[in-house]
């Protein structure tokens, strides 16, 4: 694909992107009528990019690359699939609105009622950005899928050496498309903070890899300075501490928090966030903020097994 083809292409699907969150009516919560969202990042990066590989070796066997989401994809559809060379993966990052960050912050012990509408609700509206990106795509002749959306092939598993991990992890394709790096939490620092939701496609375009940082932890101050640690102090369940994120007691108490939210706020969903506000990576890249470097313009050679 020529660069400038390729330019227009991206043009046109971070603009259709940003549009479809700026008008979707589903973009609103009914507590306030503001956004659950605020403007996407939108990735992009080559289906045959040799970070996928990492993967397999970092996360585990199971987690697919994007030619064989796409062949699995396609195999549903009775169809062939297309070369593994001609694919490309899309990633979008949709940052949380400042109130729902502002009002979570201000909580201790539990996520806040607009943080776990928001968490329901703007699942939800991820999917939809998703299926809708599929379907603009369709619609100008390419063959395009988003994995975690696919009838029978996405999986969540418990696996001996990495805990709990689903075969399409969403922040690293986020990592990989150059959209953010992870933080002592595991969550994805973006240019547009922590507290954001992610998803993925897979299209039958061959976008090249762009930038990513070397260092998968770039945008953390605790692993960039030795400092903060406001994650680990937040988290009400300790299951963050200087060697990382226990994503099995994450996950316990998020999940005991069901029939609490479901009694308080009328929704039964699991919920937490509290690690992902009250802290300065809550809607911002810190470490850039603070030193004013450019950590975008690094390529990257790699995931260490710190990021699984």
């Amino acid at each position: 694909m020529e660069p400038a083809e390729e330019r227009k292409i991206r043009t046109e699907i971070i603009d259709e992107a940003k549009r479809f969150i700026r008008e979707d009516p589903a973009n609103r919560l009914d507590l306030d009528g503001l956004p659950m969202y605020d403007e996407p990042l939108v990735g992009f990066v080559a289906g045959n990019d040799p970070l996928f590989s990492e993967l397999k070796a970092v996360i585990g066997d199971f987690h697919l690359t994007p030619y064989e989401a796409m062949r699995e994809a396609a195999s549903l559809r009775a169809v062939e699939a297309p070369p593994e060379e001609s694919l490309g993966v899309i990633a979008f990052a949709l940052p949380m609105h400042k109130e729902t960050i502002r009002e979570n912050a201000a909580m201790s012990d539990r996520p806040s009622r607009r943080w776990v509408h928001g968490k329901h609700y703007g699942e939800k509206l991820r999917e939809r950005l998703a299926d809708h990106l599929v379907s603009f795509l369709s619609h100008k002749g390419r063959f395009a899928i988003c994995p975690d959306r696919e009838a029978g092939f996405y999986k969540v598993t418990i696996d001996p050496r990495v805990g709990l991990a689903s075969n399409w992890s969403q922040r690293h394709l986020a990592y990989a498309a150059g959209l953010g790096t992870f933080g002592l939490s595991d969550g994805l620092i973006t240019e547009a903070g922590v507290a954001e939701a992610v998803g993925s496609i897979v299209v039958d375009i061959p976008f090249r890899s762009g930038e990513r940082p070397d260092d998968i932890h770039a945008a953390c101050l605790f692993y960039q300075k030795g400092t903060c640690k406001a994650c680990l102090k937040r988290c009400p369940a300790g299951a963050i501490s200087a060697k990382g994120h226990d994503k099995k007691k994450c996950a316990a108490f998020a999940f005991s928090q069901t029939p609490l939210n479901k009694e308080r706020y009328g929704i039964e969903t699991y919920a937490c966030g509290l690690c992902l506000t009250g802290v300065p990576c809550a809607s911002t890249n810190p470490v850039k903020r603070q030193s004013g470097e450019d950590h975008s313009q690094i390529r990257g050679r790699g995931l260490t097994a710190a990021s699984k």
